[in-house]
């Protein structure tokens, strides 16, 4: 079979297959060289210096004074920052180029990136720069309230209402159909916490680090990515596609619903060896808690995507056309969500306040008992 003609997203591809030799250079210019773009006066290029990517947001853009971390992950630390003239908020991600691992998630976060996105339900970078003091990548995107896990754990109590469930499943499944047929992206780590809300309702499938873009309908072996969360076809390192994210869909539903726990639960906490017994074994996770009951739909829905035959999985076309979805839309889906997420910032505002007038009020109590205090030591 011939080789396909050499361009950048092939070039990604065989950086994700290839040893790590001069993965990356900073030359006397410093310019930083990365195997398949390279970082020069603030703005990424492909390794050929021929082609910009564009970005919305430069680092000369960022108010920094504003910015304080939010986070830290398993691929670096994550900010809050601000624009300087719209006060536009965006969240800051740095990932230092000091190990392979971390290089190869820039390299296929900018891969991504110079595709260019245009799906409302897929995050996309603003802009990519080198902070050489902090020998980082910052990846600058937009800022994002929530993740499904911290909705998931804020709702626990009382139950995930279903009507979020399928307006979160269907921006999700949208995303995934954008990413499966027009970019030809598996995503590879589909989870509660890469499944990102916005203020306004938007459901976003974020974190491409370990994505992988395909040029025909081939199928992959690797693995990466979230054991909890996987296809049996992809622990068991066998070949695998496109719906394997649809298992990994199902699996981040029956999570939400539970609160963000684990969907093989019981037990919550598992060894490895566990873990694979029951993605081995014949039984399957269904929808359903002790504090909340779903309709036969919902429970066909989430059976769907945990058909453990990648053959006989069905893919996003299919799932979206499945009763679940009977009278949803964009705009119906996004007001569902916006909804339950306005409820949810102004419910955290009320306890935030409450507890700083708690805290507050104990300082007072405070200073009251050391002035009383004061006044006996002068007796």
């Amino acid at each position: 079979m011939s080789r396909p003609k050499p361009s950048m997203m092939l070039d990604t591809l065989a950086v994700e297959e290839s040893a790590d030799v001069t993965s990356y250079n900073v030359n006397h210019t410093n310019v930083l060289e990365l195997r398949a773009f390279l970082f020069r006066n603030g703005s990424v290029y492909t390794r050929d210096g021929l082609r910009e990517l564009h970005a919305q947001v430069s680092s000369s853009d960022i108010d920094l004074t504003s910015r304080r971390p939010i986070g830290r992950g398993a691929s670096g630390q994550v900010f809050f920052a601000t624009i300087k003239e719209t006060q536009r908020p965006v969240a800051m991600k740095y990932i230092p180029i000091t190990s392979k691992p971390h290089r190869d998630e820039v390299e296929r976060e900018l891969a991504f990136f110079a595709a260019r996105s245009d799906c409302p339900f897929v995050m996309h970078n603003l802009g990519a720069y080198w902070d050489s003091e902090d020998n980082a990548i910052v990846l600058v995107m937009d800022w994002m309230s929530y993740n499904l896990h911290d909705v998931a754990v804020f709702w626990k109590d009382g139950g995930m209402d279903e009507s979020f469930l399928r307006d979160v499943s269907y921006q999700v499944l949208r995303g995934l159909e954008y990413l499966h047929s027009a970019k030809r992206v598996i995503h590879r780590d589909i989870k509660p916490m890469n499944i990102l809300i916005r203020d306004d309702g938007y459901v976003k499938i974020g974190d491409f680090g370990v994505s992988k873009m395909v040029e025909t309908l081939g199928i992959l072996s690797s693995y990466v990515g979230t054991m909890y969360f996987m296809a049996p076809e992809r622990l068991e390192q066998g070949h695998y596609t496109f719906n394997s994210d649809i298992w990994s869909f199902g699996l981040t539903v029956i999570s939400t619903a539970r609160g963000g726990g684990n969907p093989w639960a019981p037990p919550e906490s598992m060894n490895l060896f566990q873990l694979l017994q029951k993605i081995s074994g014949n039984d399957i996770p269904v929808l359903g808690t002790r504090t909340a009951a779903y309709s036969d739909a919902a429970r066909e829905f989430v059976a769907a995507c945990l058909e453990r035959s990648p053959d006989v999985r069905p893919d996003c076309k299919e799932l979206l056309r499945h009763r679940f979805f009977e009278g949803v839309s964009e705009a119906s889906a996004v007001e569902g969500v916006r909804s339950v997420v306005q409820l949810m910032s102004q419910m955290l505002g009320r306890e935030t306040a409450k507890q700083a007038e708690t805290n507050k009020t104990a300082a007072q109590v405070a200073a009251l008992r050391d002035e009383r205090i004061g006044r006996l030591d002068n007796l």
